[in-house]
């Protein structure tokens, strides 16, 4: 070989892409991020090939860098401290192997504060009506917690029988929990446990399931029809309202409430035959009745499902994610005039499944035409499709918003009358653990947001 055949070897090795540098071609998923002082935070980008990105702020100075090693979704980790409170530009910058470069600005609003309250990991959390939190915590000194005054950051650990998983609110300062068999315990306004719910047995036409079963999501709405609490467990949904049972005299001592079919029902989610067979629910939600309808339940597991309590059966609603990983239904949120459904990728779904995101449909869908495909809309341009969970927000400009925990931040879905939608998104950096399970925000506080994460619970004050 030539010195002159060895130096363009050489120079091709160097130089993979010769003279023509191509640019990586990216989107930055979060571009609109809220940073909170002291914490760090991070970018979301989506590149199409190896590259290295950085983070630079407005005087050009370097904040933080990662590399992609192939295409796809990207976390640069970044320092926010200094920052603009009032908000300003970020550029990130990405080049590529071939030395071809290109950029996009990211919004940021800085310095807002957040505190850690908890460090424990957050399965679930409610919203009393006399403004404070009830949580269960798993891990180390797992239990359920209630918050001492509205609005404080100290929680009183409370005495529980077996192990809590689930929580919903009930109608004056009291809260029922349910835990890792059939079985519901309603506590008062002071923590203290009053009555014991054992649920119906969920039937199938030829035979009884087995209990008794984990109660992973809970839903509750007092005075608004004759249902007051629903649970989701793996036989389907349950629920009860034990207002003229004497069960319910009042909270000084402990008693079992013996449901029966006036007073409790207990039935199976839809199948479709896009979808895996089975029984269960991953989410529930109870609705109020509009004019004079009966109580809705809204359900799912695989597939997005709903019960009317007086007539029913369970009627099976196409959102289009029939083939959606298993149990891969997040939560469901009703907000208005609208219901939330949220989709995950599922911990065995490609990241393309192509039916994760947020859907909308209109309360009352169900009376119209065709209700078994209604009119829909979704939300999947997310930073992270790893749905974990919903939570009402409160607007103050007329948007329809809705807030959404996933396995790596929270972000705030605005969507205005156009239908045109923008996410803010608070990076998992910023939170006491990445991956978020509740989301509240009060509404006669709405400057609060309290996030419950795989590592703690934290108060986050927003502008």
């Amino acid at each position: 070989m030539s010195r002159w055949t060895a130096l363009l070897a050489l120079l091709t090795v160097a130089c993979p892409g010769g003279e023509e540098r191509d640019p990586p071609v990216f989107t930055a998923l979060s571009a609109s991020l809220l940073t909170f002082e002291g914490a760090a935070s991070s970018v979301i980008v989506q590149t199409d090939r190896r590259a290295r990105f950085s983070v630079m702020d407005p005087e050009d100075m370097p904040r933080g860098a990662a590399v992609a090693q192939n295409a796809g979704r990207l976390e640069i980790p970044f320092d926010a401290s200094g920052l603009p409170a009032e908000g300003g530009l970020l550029r990130v910058v990405g080049v590529s192997d071939s030395g071809g470069r290109a950029q996009r600005t990211v919004s940021v609003k800085n310095g807002f504060a957040a505190v850690v309250v908890m460090d424990q990991p957050i399965l679930d959390a409610a919203l009393l009506t006399d403004g404070r939190l009830a949580v269960v915590a798993a891990g180390e000194g797992a239990g359920l917690f209630l918050q001492l005054d509205e609005g404080d950051g100290e929680f009183s650990p409370l005495e529980t029988s077996g192990t809590p998983l689930s929580i919903a609110a009930g109608e004056d300062g009291d809260f029922f929990v349910g835990g890792e068999d059939d079985v519901i315990v309603h506590y008062d306004d002071r923590g203290e446990e009053c009555d014991r719910v054992t649920l119906i047995e969920t039937m199938t036409s030829s035979q009884t399931l087995e209990r008794p079963f984990d109660i992973v999501d809970m839903d509750s709405r007092f005075g608004d029809g004759m249902i007051e609490l629903v649970a989701a467990h793996k036989l389907g949904f349950s629920g009860f309202n034990f207002s003229d049972l004497d069960c319910n005299d009042g909270c000084g001592s402990n008693s079992e409430c013996t449901l029966d079919p006036a007073h409790g029902f207990s039935t199976g989610t839809c199948l479709t035959l896009n979808a895996p067979s089975d029984f269960g629910a991953t989410a529930v939600a109870l609705d109020a009745p509009l004019e004079d309808d009966p109580p809705l339940v809204y359900s799912g597991g695989y597939t997005f499902n709903v019960w009317e309590t007086v007539q029913g059966p369970n009627m099976c609603v196409d959102l289009g994610a029939g083939t959606a990983a298993l149990h891969s239904l997040a939560d469901i949120v009703i907000a208005g005039t609208r219901i939330w459904v949220g989709i995950g990728t599922g911990s065995d779904a490609a990241p393309d499944a192509g039916v994760s995101g947020i859907y909308s449909l209109t309360r009352g869908f169900n009376d119209r035409d065709n209700p078994a495909t209604p009119p829909r809309e979704r939300y999947s341009d997310l930073p992270d499709a790893d749905l974990r969970c919903l939570g009402a927000a409160v607007s103050s400009d007329g948007q329809d918003s809705l807030w959404f925990g996933t396995a790596s931040g929270v972000g705030r879905l605005r969507v205005d009358a156009d239908g045109a939608a923008e996410v803010d998104w608070i990076s998992g950096d910023s939170l006491p653990g990445r991956s978020a399970s509740v989301v509240i925000q009060p509404p006669a506080s709405p400057s609060d947001l309290w996030v419950g994460t795989d590592g703690g619970l934290a108060r986050l004050v927003l502008p």
